[in-house]
């Protein structure tokens, strides 16, 4: 579960406003005499997604004055955050997205909708859930498999972070030449630095990684940032009323007629056309 979670919140951290999908064509080359008047909407801009980057990026475009309009597949905001409410308690269940980086970003943008925000401890259990350590390699379940303490690997791989800072702020700002470091195997800097009892944490929130021993250690460090090491240290944050659906149900009240649901959009070649010819 962590892992769907980071691969989201990510997303929402790394993504500064003007990043999200937005469509601005320029009016000389739309003929608008082949439409008529009443279902033209005209806005600044046009966010394609009301997931967690086209919510921000329209809830911040709204904070900067402009009009927005967001083209939303599904009646609702919030892309893979997802709460089960349970009709005899109403007792809410969060999933696809729990937990968040404890950064300024999310503290002031829950704060703006006025949603209290509390820390997930990295060691709460659910009752009912049982781990299996599984070789991928047989299928065969590994029963004598203990994860190792990574408090002592977290403090190294804390070091190397500060030694890249480049490598802690939104974006991609290596640089030229990348330190050579950086491009080896992270099998190879994990045992370069001795960061093998921080190898079984950091996988876990490599979703999409594959093998990360074997691809290059700057996407490893860059996924598993500062930001992301002092929530596996210290907890994560989540909603204090568990409902993180209840940012995206403020927001879509605050867009109001901003928002449309639909299931159809232009073609991306249409969509660049004028650009294009």
């Amino acid at each position: 579960m962590k892992m769907a979670v980071q691969g989201t919140l990510r997303k929402l951290l790394l993504t500064s406003l003007f990043l999200a999908l937005t469509t601005a064509l320029p009016s000389s080359s739309i003929d608008a005499s082949i439409y008529s008047s009443s279902p033209i909407i005209k806005r600044d801009v046009c966010v394609i997604g009301g997931g967690s980057s086209g919510t921000y990026a329209a809830i911040g475009l709204r904070d900067r004055g402009k009009s927005v309009v967001v083209v939303e597949a599904k009646s609702v905001l919030g892309g893979h955050t997802n709460t089960y409410t349970d009709p005899p308690t109403n007792a809410t269940i969060d999933y696809g997205v729990i937990e968040y980086d404890n950064s300024p970003i999310v503290t002031s943008y829950f704060s703006r909708f006025k949603i209290p925000l509390t820390t997930l401890s990295n060691t709460a259990t659910v009752p009912s859930l049982q781990e299996y350590y599984v070789d991928f390699r047989t299928g065969k379940n590994v029963t004598e498999y203990i994860p190792t303490d990574p408090t002592a690997a977290f403090g190294t791989y804390a070091a190397q972070l500060a030694k890249y800072s480049f490598l802690n702020t939104p974006g991609w700002h290596l640089p030229d030449p990348a330190p050579s470091e950086l491009l080896m195997p992270f099998g190879d800097f994990v045992k370069k630095h001795n960061l093998d009892g921080a190898v079984f944490t950091i996988n876990e929130y490599a979703q999409g990684f594959g093998d990360i021993l074997s691809i290059p250690t700057l996407y490893v460090l860059k996924n598993f940032g500062q930001a992301v090491l002092a929530g596996a240290q210290t907890g994560f944050l989540t909603t204090a009323r568990h409902d993180n659906s209840e940012l995206y149900r403020k927001a879509r009240a605050e867009l109001g007629g901003m928002f449309t649901a639909t299931t159809t959009t232009l073609q991306e070649e249409e969509l660049l056309s004028p650009w294009l010819s």
